[in-house]
């Protein structure tokens, strides 16, 4: 990708998510767009996270959000004293947490 940027100096890049956003931004491959998306009319809805790099600043705007969620039983977290999930959890670190569940007890299955 390196080498094709290179050769092409291509204006728009489709990133594929926050990694190689960061990672182009790092490498100075991308230009900071806050000053000028600021600017727009009518102001887009910018969803910053996957957006911006460390330093706040603006590298893109998505054409689409996508979103994904895990919905848990509060009480259940508080009955056997386990921690919440918590943001930017691994899919490891949530069965983790879920391990510490009781596998079986009666009146629950």
């Amino acid at each position: 990708m390196d080498a094709w940027m290179e050769e092409n100096q291509a204006d728009i890049l489709y990133i594929n998510g926050e990694w190689e956003l960061k990672q182009w931004a790092a490498q100075g491959g991308l230009h900071d767009i806050t000053d000028r998306a600021s600017k727009l009319e009518p102001k887009p809805t910018i969803e910053t996270n996957s957006l911006m790099d460390g330093d706040g600043r603006l590298y893109g705007l998505a054409p689409f959000f996508q979103s994904h969620a895990i919905y848990y039983n509060i009480d259940l977290f508080d009955r056997y004293g386990i921690p919440y999930p918590n943001d930017k959890m691994t899919w490891k670190e949530i069965l983790e947490l879920a391990s510490r569940f009781p596998a079986k007890q009666a009146g629950m299955l």
